[in-house]
């Protein structure tokens, strides 16, 4: 929905650019996020694999063969690009099958968003679009986790970990659109999200 958003009243906003408090806060929930998805995923993968130790080196080693260790943290860099670039075009893919807007996809200091400044969504929508990285990528790095060998895990296991503490900002806007009343369109300007009556 292409709106004037001038003719509509502001109700409320979740700014991750402007609030220090808010963008400080949601790097607090990241960094418990990644203690609570390791452990999270950790649990998981014994399932598929009991045979390996509870030890988070073996999730986490990314030793190759033969390699120099710059390398291989290079390349583990690169899958956590990846994947973060892959969460944003989740992101871009609900606002397209939503209303068929190409999305804008910015980075802002160390946020990567996407955004559709200038158009207003449904809350329902929106709480689909904040979710949709995170069940995507999580459903996504959990089912490869449990069907390749194990040699492969660091390199989904990070990435996945990753993904889903990348997601605090996310979560932080499912609450606040909890907050917003059901019939409340919301535009997002990718690190800053406004609630309008219309």
């Amino acid at each position: 929905m292409n709106s004037n958003l001038e003719g509509n009243k502001k109700l409320s906003s979740l700014d991750f650019a402007n609030d220090k408090r808010q963008l400080a806060l949601s790097y607090l929930i990241r960094l418990i996020g990644v203690f609570v998805f390791t452990l999270i995923f950790i649990g998981f993968t014994r399932l598929f694999h009991p045979e390996l130790s509870t030890s988070l080196v073996t999730y986490i080693n990314i030793e190759l063969p033969n390699v120099p260790s710059v390398v291989s943290w290079l390349l583990v860099a690169v899958s956590v690009v990846l994947v973060l670039t892959l969460h944003e075009l989740v992101h871009a893919s609900v606002f397209y099958l939503d209303q068929r807007i190409h999305p804008q996809i910015g980075w802002r200091g160390l946020t990567i968003f996407a955004a559709a400044p200038g158009h207003l969504h449904k809350r329902g929508i929106m709480i689909i679009n904040a979710l949709a990285p995170f069940t995507v990528i999580s459903i996504l790095g959990l089912v490869l986790i449990a069907l390749l060998p194990v040699n492969w895990l660091p390199w989904i296991f990070i990435p996945t970990v990753v993904n889903a503490a990348a997601a605090g900002g996310d979560f932080m806007a499912v609450i606040w659109l909890l907050k917003q009343t059901p019939d409340a369109r919301i535009e997002d300007n990718g690190d800053v999200l406004t609630a309008y009556e219309v």
